[in-house]
């Protein structure tokens, strides 16, 4: 038994529990022992309504996986809002679910760490082959030194269909119709270069701008009214979502960068973040962007800009559904005798300024799962013995095809889908559709997210565009440092300096009148200098964290 890891857990979400009692629902104590044969396995989870009051076929399935490792899941919600407070109740309350999701944000996973509560993986890798592959998906160092020296956490993929590091799941969706409605009116932008396709090799930051421009100011959807605008951005997520502008010039809000010192700062100060700063400030004062974006444009309104014609373009995730959700509404926009790829399409890797192709990606995968270190050798056994089925070629197939017979058969070497047709627009029901098994999803959460798309469900060509323009994109690469962590202490620290970064674009891109510029230089001033001054012993303990991992 670990001690001490309440008493720091606690001090960590103290205002957290201080609202609720302890809830019940862990394992520590099997009541017949957790060494007995049978097993009672608590999972907790994000959003597991659907494993908590499953449909039939969801609960066949998870009965195939209990009955082939004798156990049965207790499964413990939390919402995608609530979550960090349910899983601080459990802990909190000394019932640590057995195996739960976590992320990797400080304070609270060096507390977890630090008291003992996460179990190591690599103390057992070795024993199971697919879930030891799908670690070496990672560079070893990087993750090793990211979770605090060792495995402590799984890396649940967001893509277990590609071996790769890095992934991108968003996509820059433009309207295609719009685009040529331009070449077919001959509008040339006022930069006096000539208007280039989006798809073509060529396309860079300025032409960009240009086809900005024409979505704003050319009246792209023929329709004799000023009501259009260029790129759609919102409030919502502070620099997030600004990164593919930021890309652009090679910058990352959270990339670093050496300086002429040899010492690692921080790109979202340098002089290339101001360049791209100042770059979209001409934008907005275009018109380019949506005047509202940093007071009450919220994320779905955004997307919403986009799926009602205002805006030409924007940046938003190109996973299914979420990508078939958009493309769903699109069809308003679907004339005869065309398709819609003549319509909504996903632009490639723009070409920066300095003459690359980046698309900025993340490691591939979300969050972490964790067993809990305060069960038996038998149990952790036990859990890594699933996750490695799931992991496995025929796991993964019970997980996104659903039963053989029931939900699938085998049709000359192929994989052909019993479910039916999807009455809510046609194709082929995915076994995740609500009328099957919407539950297996979260399921195989345990190991993975990625969701399989059958090539017979409605617009597949054009799912696949949108996920190909980025997602298997050879441009991808992840900011620098991004393993580099620090001690949990400057957790707040970060929040703080993220949090100064974006209101100061935000106050930078604005309508700022007479003088835009002079306030605009002021502003960027003040950043950089408060950044540093407030940002100094983190910035130090960055380039200490380097030069640990990387020597340098």
């Amino acid at each position: 038994m670990f001690k001490g890891w309440k008493k720091g857990i606690v001090a960590a979400l103290a205002a957290v529990f201080a609202l609720t009692g302890c809830f019940g629902g862990g394992n520590n104590d099997d009541g017949d022992g957790e060494d007995a044969e049978h097993l009672t396995i608590s999972f907790f989870g994000i959003d597991y309504d659907d494993l908590q009051s499953p449909t039939e076929s969801t609960e066949k399935i998870m009965k195939v996986i209990e009955d082939k490792f004798d156990v049965e899941f207790e499964v413990l919600n939390g919402s995608s809002a609530g979550w960090k407070q349910v899983l601080g109740q459990y802990i909190g309350g000394g019932d640590v679910p057995d195996v739960f999701f976590h992320t990797r944000e400080e304070p609270l996973y060096s507390d977890m760490l630090s008291d003992g509560l996460l179990f190591n993986y690599s103390e057992y890798l070795d024993e199971y082959p697919n879930l030891k592959k799908a670690f070496s998906r990672y560079p070893e160092k990087e993750m090793k030194h990211l979770l605090g020296g060792d495995y402590y956490g799984y890396p649940i993929v967001m893509n277990d269909e590609t071996d790769s590091a890095l992934v991108n799941e968003h996509a820059m969706y433009y309207r295609r119709d719009w685009y040529t409605n331009l070449v077919a009116k001959n509008w040339a932008p006022t930069s006096g270069r000539p208007l280039v396709d989006p798809e073509n090799e060529n396309f860079n930051y300025l032409n960009f701008y240009d086809l900005c421009e024409g979505f704003t100011k050319g009246d792209p959807d023929g329709n004799s009214k000023n009501d259009t605008y260029g790129y759609a951005m919102t409030k919502d997520g502070g620099l997030y979502w600004w990164y593919p502008l930021l890309t652009m010039f090679g910058v990352s809000a959270d990339g670093w960068y050496k300086d002429g010192d040899g010492k690692w700062q921080p790109e979202v100060i340098s002089d290339k973040a101001k360049e791209a700063v100042m770059f979209i400030s001409d934008m907005y004062d275009n018109g380019f962007i949506n005047s509202t974006y940093a007071t009450i444009t919220t994320q779905p309104v955004m997307k919403n800009e986009f799926q009602v014609g205002k805006a030409g373009m924007v940046t938003y995730n190109a996973t299914y559904p979420m990508g078939l959700g958009i493309l769903d509404n699109m069809r308003t926009f679907v004339p005869g005798g065309k398709s819609l790829s003549d319509v909504v399409r996903a632009m490639p890797t723009v070409t920066g300024k300095d003459g690359t192709k980046r698309t900025y990606a993340f490691p591939n995968l979300y969050g972490y799962r964790a067993i809990n270190n305060d069960i038996s050798v038998n149990k952790k056994k036990r859990i890594m013995s699933i996750m490695d089925y799931m992991l496995s070629e025929e796991g993964m197939r019970l997980l996104d095809y659903g039963i053989e017979g029931e939900h699938y058969k085998i049709e000359d070497g192929k994989i052909v889908s019993l479910l039916g047709t999807d009455p809510d627009g046609g194709g082929v029901k995915t076994l995740y559709h609500n009328s099957v098994a919407p539950g297996v999803f979260r399921l195989k959460s345990l190991v993975s997210w990625t969701t399989r798309i059958d090539p017979g469900i409605r617009f597949y060509n054009e799912q696949m565009q949108l996920l190909d323009a980025w997602g298997k994109s050879q441009h991808q690469t992840v900011p620098n440092l991004y393993y580099v962590s620090v001690d949990k202490s400057y957790g707040l620290k970060m929040s703080q300096l993220e949090e100064l970064a974006a209101t100061k674009y935000k106050e930078i891109v604005k309508d700022l009148g007479d003088g835009a510029a002079a306030k605009r230089e002021a502003a960027w001033n003040s950043l950089v200098s408060k950044y540093k001054k407030d940002g100094d012993q983190y910035i130090r303990a960055k380039n200490a964290g380097a030069q640990e991992l990387y020597g340098e």
